[in-house]
């Protein structure tokens, strides 16, 4: 244990020599909370909770789920996969642990030998790891955060290259999210959908999708931006998750009906552990059925009317401002038909002691830092909520705006003096 235990000692030092040590939050539950993925404020939803608890009752079982889906005839978990299926205009559908386990899983399992998988640089870390396990590992290459040019010039290249794909008997795999999670900006998934099709006519590619953040917030009674956008035949598969707007925990894969069985048959997260307890699905089936209900539109609303207003005061600041202690990234300048983003990033030298004076004025944000995200690209992620008050976000607003003037105030004596 000796050599082993010197050498984490020494990894954990090197992160926290460069302040990025990752620590598990406390003493923060009393704060305003504008850090949490609980876009829609379910997760303290009186009507939901409820709901659920009414529901518990009528059930026999609700602990456990007896293990994997394999060896445990699990019915509750078959009908809301059904459920699923037609809420989300879906040909089949496959329930996950989380929404890492499905990523991590399916592109793992789905790429062949022979395929290619390019993914957007931002593409969340499950993506990753699946693409290490994957057939396909060594034809897996990013290319710039939602640049069409560039997914058009690995296009290209891989097709003249590689002849399998130019005569459409391997896959091209692409891998986006609808909505990121860091920057807050949605991919142009239609734009995607056309370059595909113009530049592999033999139609074997496969565009994925990551609505994890989308997921409640898009589309008719929260379908998502694919349902939106009217994609649902245009893409492979969509991944969405249970436990961020929908105050749940657990994912869905929505594929094909052969990709389902595939998967089934091959994606390890998914046959080597136990599966979601009674009572998770449960409460799934539960935010389901607010999202279809007047509740779950209002909700939507009112969040969307809250991420607007933040974007437009902070946006009028730093248009008057000078420095550049902090900044918005360029595509939150020009939002995507004006569809309101809940995940503000405000890029900041700074983020630690931005996040920490705004702390002590009594509202929840966390500092994001290298390697979660690029070099040079610190932040402090704003998420916004429905259960936000506008009173509350405007006294986040003042507190974000008050230390960038701090801060600028007290740069400028040692600006003066070297001239």
């Amino acid at each position: 244990m000796g050599e082993l235990e010197g050498k984490l000692k020494k990894a954990l030092k090197s992160r926290e020599d460069r302040t990025i040590l990752r620590r598990l939050p406390t003493g923060t539950g009393s704060l305003i909370d504008f850090c949490s993925n609980d876009y829609l404020s379910l997760a303290s939803n009186s009507h939901l909770r409820s709901r659920f608890l009414k529901e518990l009752g009528k059930h026999k079982k609700i602990l456990g789920s007896g293990g994997s889906r394999l060896l445990t005839d699990i019915p509750g978990h078959e009908a809301l996969e059904t459920r699923l299926t037609s809420f989300f205009n879906a040909p089949a559908a496959l329930l996950f642990n989380s929404g890492f386990d499905a990523n991590a899983g399916f592109f793992a399992a789905v790429p062949q030998a022979g395929d290619v998988i390019l993914y957007d640089e931002y593409i969340h870390a499950s993506v990753h790891d699946g693409m290490r396990s994957s057939r396909a590992r060594d034809s897996a290459w990013p290319f710039k955060h939602n640049s069409l040019a560039s997914l058009e010039h690995l296009l290209r290249t891989i097709i003249e290259d590689r002849a399998g794909v130019r005569k459409g008997e391997n896959s091209v795999f692409v891998a986006v999210e609808s909505l990121y999670s860091m920057d807050g900006d949605f991919a142009p998934l239609g734009e995607i959908v056309s370059l595909l099709d113009r530049a592999l006519p033999y139609r074997n590619h496969h565009l994925v999708v990551d609505e994890a953040h989308a997921t409640g917030l898009y589309g008719e009674n929260g379908r998502g931006i694919v349902s939106m956008l009217g994609l649902e035949t245009r893409v492979t598969a969509r991944l969405h998750t249970f436990g961020k707007a929908l105050a749940g925990s657990g994912a869905v894969i929505l594929t094909s009906p052969l990709i389902l069985d595939y998967l089934v048959n091959y994606a390890r997260p998914f046959i080597y552990t136990t599966a979601l307890n009674h009572a998770s699905v449960i409460g799934i089936g539960c935010s389901f059925d607010m999202l279809e209900e007047d509740a779950g539109k209002e909700l939507s609303a009112q969040l969307a009317y809250i991420c607007a207003h933040f974007l437009r005061v902070l946006q009028s600041y730093l248009r008057t401002s000078s420095g550049s202690w902090i900044y918005l990234p360029e595509m939150l300048w020009t939002p995507e038909n004006d569809v309101a983003s809940p995940i503000i990033p405000l890029i900041t030298r700074y983020p630690r002691p931005l996040a920490a004076y705004l702390q002590k004025l009594g509202f929840l944000t966390r500092p994001i830092t290298y390697p979660t995200v690029p070099k040079g690209m610190d932040r402090i992620r704003i998420c916004l909520h429905a259960g936000n008050t506008i009173e509350g976000v405007d006294g986040l607003l003042a507190g974000i705006m008050a230390w960038a003037d701090t801060q600028r105030r007290a740069e400028s004596p040692n600006v003066s003096s070297k001239l």
